[in-house]
C-alpha cells in the first residue's frame, strides 16, 4: 500500500477504527477490506526530525520475512504501507476473535 505524501496516508486513516495500542504501533481496522493495519509510532512524531540519530528504517524483507508461512496461532504481515518511500508500518489480515 503506497501514499504519497503523510497527509493523504492520516486523509485514509481516519475514517478507520482505532483497534489498539501497543509498544510500536497504533492497529486500526479496515472493514472494508477485512484487513488491520499497523502504523509504527515513529510516524505519529512529530519531532521525528529532530532526533535523526535515532530514526529507525523498517526493512521490507525484515518485515515479510514470515509471510509465506500457513499457521493458525500467528497473524503474519502481508505487505508493507509505504509513505513517501518510507515503510511506516504493516497490513495483516482480519481474523475475528475474542480478546
Amino acid at each position: 500500500m503506497n501514499f504519497q505524501t503523510k497527509q493523504s496516508f492520516l486523509n485514509y486513516i481516519k475514517f478507520l477504527k482505532k483497534i489498539g495500542i501497543g509498544s510500536v504501533g497504533i492497529c486500526f481496522l479496515d472493514k472494508r477490506n477485512k484487513q488491520v493495519l499497523k502504523v509504527f509510532h515513529q510516524f505519529f512524531d512529530e519531532m521525528e526530525n529532530f532526533y535523526q540519530d535515532e530514526h529507525i528504517s523498517y526493512q521490507q524483507e525484515e518485515i515479510l520475512r514470515f509471510s509465506k508461512i500457513a499457521n493458525k496461532h500467528f497473524i503474519f504481515p502481508k505487505e508493507v504501507i509505504m509513505v513517501d518511500f518510507e515503510i511506516v508500518g504493516y497490513i495483516t489480515p482480519f481474523i475475528e476473535a475474542k480478546s
